[in-house]
């Protein structure tokens, strides 16, 4: 499954990084703090999200998640962080260095995993 989600992200980034800098607008991204804008399943996941950067010393504002998806018990949050943006050239994998998928685990409300993406 998890290499399905970042053949996907792949796929995404090839398409939407050109010579211009795309925006969270062109990937369908929200930001990660603007709990009010997601989808009421997956609220307490980006809290818990947003609760984890900050622990890590990372900002939650500087993060925007799109394409959040559950599998059984897990949600998953594809998070690209701000740096993703400023790019103006091609760029596949990682764009920024920043970006990550975070597992979040509905039993236990927690996040279980991160995955940087390549």
């Amino acid at each position: 499954m998890r290499h399905l989600l970042w053949a996907g992200f792949l796929a995404t980034l090839t398409v939407y990084c050109s010579s211009r800098a795309f925006t969270p607008k062109d990937v369908k991204a929200t930001k990660l703090t603007e709990l009010g804008t997601l989808p009421a399943a997956f609220r307490a996941a980006a809290e818990a999200a947003a609760n984890y950067l900050k622990g890590k010393g990372e900002q939650p504002s500087e993060f925007f998640v799109s394409d959040i998806s559950r599998t059984a018990k897990t949600i998953i949050l594809p998070l690209w962080h701000i740096s993703a943006f400023r790019l103006k050239q091609r760029a596949v994998g990682n764009p920024g260095g920043k970006c990550r998928n975070l597992e979040y685990d509905t039993v236990t409300g927690r996040i279980t995993g991160e995955y940087f993406w390549q």
